[in-house]
């Protein structure tokens, strides 16, 4: 009797396991459902995919706003004041990326005196400014943009242009037909170095090359002229112009604030 439980208890796990296998394996082969991923980024904001830029994303001083963490009537020598920066677009959004060129300052124009603040990006469009009030008097509060984020990541992306300047550079020719060929700091990767001209001073980080003229030594260089830049090729568009223009870009957010918090008193007693 116990040998026929025995066997019938084993059909029975041996069952039961074909059955989970059978089943694992019928579930994987199903496909599974793609997880839909919402990746937010530039290019579908402040530029689109035709490289035009949508003013009203960028950030903007006019409705950026600034506000002091720790305010109190008197501050003193050795304190630290804490300011909080909301940066906003053109339609009064807030950002939801860092990125910007801020710049903080406190002065006492009767002193000539002035302290810059320490600028902490957050990188959600938050930044919070740290200064240690080293000098006692009455101080103004001033907060600016200088660059928006959006203009920081072109000024990014045309950093990583190599040769961004370029120079027409002309060479004494055969019976007096003049050549006329490009020239850069660096060396041209689409050359070969024995196609080019290095007038690279040794020993120094001032380089030179020249591409090599067919008819003629590199030593019959004559004159030079500076050619279009690659930056102003590349920025031609009204609204590229409009990011590096410092009367769009270089706007006091501080202009906002009460006259009671842009402007307050250090007292010259120590901080305990």
């Amino acid at each position: 009797m116990s040998a026929i439980l025995t066997i019938v208890a084993a059909f029975l796990l041996v069952s039961t396991l074909r059955w989970d296998i059978t089943l694992r394996h019928s579930n994987s082969s199903k496909p599974k459902p793609k997880k839909k991923v919402l990746t937010v980024t530039s290019l579908g904001t402040w530029r689109t995919s035709n490289q035009s830029i949508n003013l009203d994303w960028v950030t903007d001083p006019k409705y950026t706003s600034v506000k002091i963490i720790n305010s109190k009537l008197t501050y003193h020598v050795g304190d630290t004041l804490f300011l909080e920066v909301i940066a906003r677009d053109g339609n009064k959004r807030r950002k939801l990326y860092g990125g910007d060129y801020l710049r903080a300052v406190l002065r006492d124009k009767a002193q000539k005196a002035s302290t810059t603040g320490r600028v902490q990006d957050h990188g959600n469009g938050r930044y919070t400014v740290s200064f240690l009030l080293s000098f006692p008097g009455r101080v103004k509060l001033d907060v600016q943009l200088i660059h928006p984020s959006e203009a920081v990541q072109l000024l990014r992306e045309l950093r990583e242009i190599p040769n961004k300047r370029r120079w027409s550079c002309v060479f004494e020719g055969i019976q007096g037909q003049d050549v006329t060929k490009t020239c850069t700091h660096l060396a041209n990767r689409s050359l070969s170095l024995s196609s080019q001209c290095d007038f690279s001073v040794v020993n120094t980080s001032r380089t030179w090359f020249c591409e090599k003229p067919e008819v003629t030594a590199c030593n019959n260089i004559t004159k030079c002229k500076s050619a279009q830049d690659t930056v102003d090729r590349l920025v031609t568009s009204d609204e590229v112009r409009q990011l590096f223009d410092r009367k769009c870009n270089f706007g006091e957010i501080a202009a906002a604030l009460p006259a009671w918090i842009a402007a307050f008193r250090i007292s010259g007693v120590l901080a305990p």
